[in-house]
């Protein structure tokens, strides 16, 4: 095994499997959701514009 002083501390290794790819995922598909709300309001503001324009 490790040959460590007993005065160092132990190292901790994490190994996260699936979990980092789920995170990765998740923040991708999150990003989408904020581009697709995002592409949503530009449209519905250009769409209130034009109609604003049309009563006048």
């Amino acid at each position: 095994m490790n040959e460590r002083s007993p005065k160092e501390k132990p190292r901790l290794v994490l190994i996260m499997g699936g979990r980092m790819e789920q995170q990765r995922e998740e923040a991708k598909r999150r990003a989408e959701i904020r581009e697709f709300i995002a592409a949503c309001e530009r449209l519905y503001e250009k769409n209130r514009q034009r109609e604003r324009r049309d009563c006048d």
